[in-house]
């Protein structure tokens, strides 16, 4: 990539947020999120680090970008929890491992709300709200930690 946002302009190319929006194209974000995850750990790890972390401006703009993504994960989770129990309401939803066929619409309902349940507990691991403000969770942690980052700087001779 020749700057920063010849990326991010790729990726508001081929998936537009005002979209379309479909199925495929919503599994295709979260394949792409994971990609860009995995990129970004091989990209920061030891044997890298040295080029790509070496200003600690840097860790800043990773910190800072990241801890907007935690923020959007916690809509995201929130989105999926409510629909997964819109779908605990759907008669045709059902559950592939139900022991008898005819529990598969039942263990269906049964299963999607213990899945919004889940989520909503993920959620509490991300970020803890009061009001608008976050006071727990990982995203409290981030803050921290980007606040932290957002002091360091590199000083070099021109040597």
């Amino acid at each position: 990539m020749s700057s920063d946002d010849d990326l991010v302009d790729v990726i508001e190319e081929q998936v537009p947020y005002d979209g379309p929006h479909s199925r495929e194209s919503v599994i295709g974000a979260a394949q792409g999120v994971a990609h860009l995850v995995r990129y970004l750990n091989n990209a920061t790890q030891p044997g890298t680090a040295r080029y790509t972390l070496e200003w600690a401006s840097t860790i800043d703009s990773v910190l800072g970008t990241m801890k907007g993504a935690l923020y959007g994960m916690d809509q995201l989770f929130e989105q999926l929890s409510a629909a997964a129990a819109a779908a605990a309401e759907d008669p045709t939803v059902y559950d592939a491992r139900a022991a008898q066929r005819e529990d598969r619409h039942p263990d269906g309902a049964r299963v999607a709300r213990e899945l919004a349940e889940t989520l909503n507990g993920v959620r509490q691991h991300l970020a803890v709200w009061q009001g608008f403000r976050v006071v727990g969770g990982m995203a409290a942690e981030l803050e921290r930690a980007h606040s932290l980052s957002a002091r360091l700087g590199n000083e070099r001779s021109d040597d």
